[in-house]
């Protein structure tokens, strides 16, 4: 995705152009908020745009959000949309820069993400070398 915007934040969900991912945007902090990514799906290919940035962010007037969004489920059941969010509060007027966790997070995305597309290229590379 771009930058700070990398883990998901909800299921797909299908409108009448396709399918749709929430991705929790971490600019700040932990889930400070929610923008959208279209996939579209042409001859065994995929693309992913950005539809729409920081559809859901703080909201300093209501306390159980006024920290950020990071979560959006929406679906729909018989022709009507339904939607839950979830959100972050900041407790006491005290904001704490956590940059433990992202870090961590960060790290053990990127470890897995070389541990599954290296793993198939040192094997062949050691098939190779054993066979000679």
């Amino acid at each position: 995705m771009e930058g700070t915007e990398s883990r998901p934040g909800g299921r797909f969900f299908a409108d009448n152009k396709g399918l749709v991912l929430p991705v929790q945007n971490g600019h700040k902090t932990y889930g400070s908020g929610l923008s959208l990514y279209r996939l579209q799906f042409r001859n065994n290919f995929y693309t992913v745009k950005k539809e729409k940035h920081l559809l859901l962010k703080s909201q300093e007037n209501i306390k159980e959000f006024n920290a950020g969004m990071h979560h959006l489920d929406i679906q729909k059941i018989d022709h009507r949309y339904y939607s839950v969010y979830d959100g972050n509060q900041i407790k006491n007027n005290q904001i704490v820069f956590n940059y433990k966790a992202p870090l961590l997070l960060n790290y053990l995305d990127c470890k897995n993400w070389f541990r599954q597309n290296s793993s198939n290229r040192y094997s062949k590379k050691y098939k190779t070398l054993s066979s000679k």
